[in-house]
């Protein structure tokens, strides 16, 4: 009688363990050429022939999908962007919204279209707030961390014991450290560093981007053309203070301001009026968050106050708002009053968001 080398049961499963191997190795074999597909079409759409040749492409919605994705837009920011980019015949914006001219026609053209709209004044507002959340994520990719990257002629602005401001240029970078040129007029104040001391230096780079950092003054430098020059350490931890809601705008332009008189409306909250008596001052510069007003006397902080000027072209634009900083210039003697608008109207911060991008 001839062996038997398996029982029955096992002879019914051996088929079985067969099929679910080769099953697997179907599954794997499927999931390693699905991998090397994406690898493919990957270095296809890194190529820079596929790149130029969907430049020129119009914007499609999977497009700005992609770009709110690494920029983080909101639901409505990336509706919006939609919009404009399909109304404007815009070339992909994927590849396109870090060219600043490209990006800055496609608002501009998109905020002339929206103000022959009625009432369009939030949708303005809206498309104002969206160009500054690209712009910050633009300036936050080519933030400076290092001292060593700052390019040359730089101008340090270095504020003083007496809070004097005092402009120092950068004249070299080098291994060492900064070499920058100090005015006579702090060479021979009381504000001049003692050498190894520690200072605080901001600057604001091309794109507007406005740093700070602590360092110390090594030693004096050598006299160059009669211009005395320092030499201060590096520092690799620089602050970007571009914290601010918006866009500001440096002016020059004169303006008239008054005290306020403050009321309490049916909700609680402050209603401003302005007193009669108005002063003349200057509006240093201005966003729609606040302003810098230049004045003749030394208002006390936390005071309300009230302000009517007009930007360029002509647009006269009136706010009010809290005083939340004073600093007196020693050399002319004038006061900066830092001030935070009070409930501005929309309206209001269109006009001035208008005149701080120059779009009329």
């Amino acid at each position: 009688m001839p062996n038997q080398t398996g029982s029955p049961l096992e002879a019914r499963q051996n088929p079985l363990v067969y099929t679910v191997i080769l099953y697997l190795a179907i599954a794997i074999f499927i999931i390693f050429a699905i991998w090397v597909l994406l690898k493919i079409i990957k270095k296809k759409h890194s190529s820079p022939e596929w790149i130029e040749a969907h430049k020129k492409q119009p914007t499609k919605q999977a497009d700005v999908i992609r770009l709110s994705k690494v920029i983080g837009l909101s639901n409505e920011e990336r509706l919006l962007l939609t919009r404009i980019c399909r109304e404007q015949k815009m070339p992909n914006i994927f590849y396109s919204y870090t060219d600043s001219d490209a990006l800055d026609d496609l608002f501009k053209r998109s905020y002339l279209t929206f103000k022959g709209i009625p009432f369009s004044t939030n949708l303005i507002y809206s498309l104002f707030r969206l160009k500054f959340h690209i712009e910050q994520y633009i300036i936050s990719t080519k933030s400076i961390a290092s001292s060593h990257s700052i390019p040359l002629n730089t101008v340090f602005t270095y504020v003083g014991k007496s809070q004097n401001a005092y402009q120092l240029k950068m004249v070299k970078n080098q291994k060492e450290g900064i070499i920058l040129t100090i005015p006579k007029n702090l060479d021979e104040s009381e504000d001049k560093p003692e050498p190894l001391s520690k200072i605080s230096l901001s600057f604001t780079t091309t794109s507007n981007t406005q740093y700070t950092f602590e360092t110390r003054l090594v030693r004096d430098n050598k006299v160059f053309d009669g211009t005395k020059q320092v030499l201060v350490a590096h520092s690799n931890t620089i602050t970007s203070l571009n914290r601010r809601q918006y866009k500001r705008l440096e002016l020059d332009v004169p303006c008239k301001y008054s005290a306020v008189e403050v009321f309490t409306n049916k909700k609680g909250d402050p209603d401003l009026r302005p007193k009669e008596n108005k002063y003349d001052g200057k509006l240093a510069n201005i966003s729609s968050s606040g302003c810098c007003l230049i004045s003749n006397y030394p208002i006390k902080e936390q005071q309300y106050i009230y302000i009517e000027t007009t930007l360029p072209p002509d647009k006269d634009i009136v706010v009010s708002g809290l005083i939340t900083g004073l600093r007196q210039n020693k050399e002319s003697g004038l006061y900066d009053l830092h001030v935070v608008f009070i409930k501005l109207p929309v309206s209001e911060q269109v006009k001035i968001l208008s005149s701080v991008y120059g779009y009329e």
